[in-house]
């Protein structure tokens, strides 16, 4: 009966079978002759495309006057998902900055412009990012805004679903609310694969420093956000540790906007039902607002499926020049987790996709964190306090092994961030800053069951179980300085000092038996371990026009070894003699924006220097070398008061610049492509809103080829997958949304790799059909 319902619900389409197919091939053949071409031809056919609408534009307002004499800049947002967006930005930084944008976007929020059925943005953007909020015309570099409308309207199970307009971004979904992520970058595997990343809502890192967990954006509460932020590039001198190719930032909705309670209901085939609620009040002096969303998902696989809950509150006060803004976050996950496919192209299988080989596998992951955001306004300058506190525990089973162990991993970390700075809109403005944080982790590994294979080196029982106490302390600085009326110079600096103190709580040594030689897991002995590190930003811009910049950005920036690849040793390494892994790069950016017309293309290369990996002899060791380079593109066009265009794309080139002792290889693999790092991405969506009341949109994702091994003899070919949706408002407080997920039903994976020289994937989910009911309190 089962198997009739599903084929009966799939029937409908049929009849639009060979237009759905010829539409993929379409697509698929334009954007590999783009991706074919060289980046200069790339980048004069944009202007090609472009110029007549800027010329025309630059026409339109070259004598329009400003209120200060300055450069006329349209507030347009150049980097923000469809500036057809009515919901804004905010931030929750409190500061005179912030007070006067704060004061902007209220005044656009919700408000077509020139009566225009897609309205224009006009606020500006305020960058969160970074230690002071910023305008997007003063930020050196590659942001992209995911604004509320868009997360709401891409009906997202997963993280995965946000990005895919994000130029040089993939965060491949695993199962459930698992994934990997890259940002310029090959998707990295091991327990230091996160480290290159900085996940963080309202600011804050989701983990602690030395602590990163590779699935930790299912900890952001994304469902209800104001926006969602991706930084491309390099960051350290502002974020420390880990932010080497780039940094995601979820930010929550402030209490202090002008705010509006809603309940959406999310649902899609595959048992899919999300509700999530926002409220805000006000009480006596004091703003309040609260998110809270639950999620219960029966899974696609066979044997999946996970539930969870996300609690979000935010309150703030303002009194004269002093203002708080407070904040608690709770998530829960319980998670029944499907593993990969085996064999090769199995994924284009549709009964092996929707298989699960490890019914026995599952995670639970729990996480608090409460701050506070102190802010000061005194007479040239500001100063903030942010005490925070963080509580992550998590546990799962480590199905991906064959001897399949039970991982327990919990942190407890506090500190504070002190910030002093003069106003932003001086000709030079400066900060000086200190932070501070303290962790104490402990991990568990405890195999229940016989291993299925040399018992003696893989016994039963614990295998690690330590507890490691992380001080990190950094002191940064930097200015921005307007040399010229079109020339700015910027440059920031910061110092980390990271403290480890270890403590094994099992028996030194060998987990095997006496006598056993080639005994899998080693626990090395007590220790304290220091790491030391400058990284620095230099900058300049350069205003062209009116409407057009350019910027080179060079950087250096770093990330400590992880406590999971100091302490986690194997095969007798009685100590892991790791370096901080160093990159410097170098990125070259041109930004166009007009009042219907936002491009932005940016060209980087980066040298990632000493990364750390584990040799043939399973010993963590560092030395490898790489290097990353790319041209990435971001397009936003609104073509009429009815039709919106935007696209993103990119090409990459990420090489293997030595031939490190890797596990799993024997050849020489300098100048190899890296494993698992398209050539490609890239996505194009056009918006159609005919009235008022209905809007309808088409997204298209390309997936390039890419090697699955660093010997480049396996490769997964890419793909191309489509998605609609139809979205109708039902008078001022009700509206209804139809979609399709995979339109053509293509068969693809996730992701793809080789491990034990077998291919394996996760397998795309085939087309779903999904729906959205939503209830705003609109006044």
């Amino acid at each position: 009966m089962t198997e009739c319902k599903r084929l009966d619900h799939h029937s409908f389409a049929l009849s639009l079978e060979p237009w759905l197919t010829q539409y993929n091939n379409e697509i698929t053949a334009a954007m590999t002759r783009y991706f074919n071409l060289t980046y200069l031809t790339r980048l004069f056919l944009l202007w090609a495309f472009v110029s007549p609408s800027l010329a025309s534009s630059e026409n339109r307002i070259a004598n329009k006057p400003t209120s200060n004499g300055k450069l006329n800049h349209q507030n347009h947002t150049a980097s923000e998902h469809s500036s057809e967006h009515l919901d804004q930005p905010s931030s929750d930084a409190p500061s005179e900055a912030q007070a006067e944008l704060s004061a902007k976007n209220k005044t656009a929020d919700h408000q077509p412009s020139n009566g225009s059925v897609i309205p224009r943005q006009e606020p500006t953007l305020v960058i969160t990012a970074k230690p002071i909020p910023q305008t997007k015309e003063t930020v050196d570099g590659s942001v992209t805004n995911i604004s509320s409308r868009s997360i709401s309207r891409s009906t997202a199970q997963h993280f995965s679903r946000l990005v895919s307009l994000v130029p040089g971004t993939w965060v491949s979904r695993g199962n459930g609310q698992e994934h990997l992520t890259a940002i310029r970058s090959p998707v990295f595997t091991g327990p230091g694969a996160c480290a290159v990343f900085i996940m963080s809502e309202d600011g804050l890192p989701l983990r602690p420093t030395s602590f990163c967990n590779v699935n930790q954006l299912f900890e952001s509460h994304f469902e209800v956000a104001d926006f969602v932020e991706v930084y491309r590039g390099s960051n350290s001198t502002t974020a420390g540790s880990n932010a080497v190719f780039g940094m995601i930032n979820t930010q929550l909705p402030s209490p202090s906007e002008n705010l509006v309670g809603s309940v959406t209901y999310n649902t899609a085939q595959f048992g899919f039902n999300q509700l999530s609620i926002q409220q805000p009040w006000e009480s006596q002096d004091w703003s309040h607002w609260l998110g809270i969303t639950l999620t219960d998902d029966h899974g696609y696989r066979e044997e999946s499926g996970y539930q969870q809950q996300k609690l979000s509150f935010k309150n703030s006060y303002e009194y004269g020049n002093f203002s708080i803004l407070n904040g608690f976050n709770y998530r829960n996950l319980d998670q029944q987790t499907a593993g990969y496919v085996e064999g090769d192209n199995a994924y284009l299988d549709r009964t092996l996709s929707r298989e699960n080989n490890y019914p026995e596998a599952w995670r639970k992951a729990t996480s608090v964190r409460a701050y506070s955001k102190l802010n000061w306004t005194l007479t040239d300058t500001s100063l903030s306090f942010t005490p925070y506190f963080r509580v992550n525990d998590m546990s799962f089973l480590m199905h991906f092994v064959p001897w399949q162990p039970t991982e327990e991993n919990q942190q407890t970390s506090f500190g504070f961030d002190l910030l002093w700075h003069n106003p932003i809109d001086q000709p030079l403005h400066g900060f000086i800053g200190f932070e501070y944080e303290r962790t104490s982790g402990e991990l568990i590994e405890n195999q229940l069951n016989p291993a299925p294979f040399n018992q003696d080196a893989f016994p039963q029982g614990i295998h690690y179980n330590y507890q490691v106490d992380v001080n990190a302390y950094a002191l940064l600085t930097g200015f921005r300085w307007q040399v010229t009326p079109l020339t700015t110079l910027a440059w920031n600096t910061r110092f980390d000092t990271l403290s480890y103190q270890y403590d094994n709580q099992t028996t030194d040594g060998s987990a095997c038996a006496d006598g056993i030689s080639n005994c899998r897991f080693y626990r090395p002995a007590d220790e304290n371990r220091h790491f030391n590190f400058w990284s620095n930003q230099l900058s300049m811009s350069l205003t062209l026009t009116s409407q057009q910049r350019m910027y080179i950005n060079l950087s250096q920036s770093f990330r400590v070894p992880q406590t999971s690849e100091l302490y986690r040793l194997q095969q007798n390494q009685t100590f892991a003699d790791l370096d901080e892994v160093s990159a410097n790069g170098v990125e070259l950016g041109w930004q166009v924006n007009f009042d219907n017309i936002s491009l932005e293309v940016a060209w980087f290369d980066m040298q990632l220097k000493d990364s750390i990996f584990q040799d043939t002899q399973r010993q963590f060791v560092s030395g490898a070398d790489s290097s990353h380079r790319g041209f990435e593109t971001e397009l936003h066009w609104t073509i009429s008061r009815h039709w919106q265009f935007n696209l993103s794309a990119g090409s990459f080139k990420h090489l293997y610049q030595n031939s490190p002792d890797l596990l799993g290889s024997n050849v020489q693999i300098k100048g190899n492509l890296m494993d698992t790092a398209p050539k490609t991405m890239g996505a194009i969506e056009l918006i159609w809103r005919w009235n008022d009341q209905n809007e309808w949109m088409l997204q298209t994702e390309k997936m390039g080829k890419y090697f699955t091994n660093p010997e480049n003899t396996h490769e997964y070919s890419g793909h191309v997958i489509s998605h609609v949706r139809w979205q109708r408002k039902m008078g001022n407080s009700m509206s209804l949304l139809f979609g399709i997920n995979n339109l053509t039903d293509k068969r693809y994976a996730e992701r793809a790799d080789i491990a034990f020289g077998t291919p394996r994937y996760f397998p795309g989910q085939e087309r779903t059909l999904v729906f959205q009911l939503k209830w705003q309190n609109n006044p």
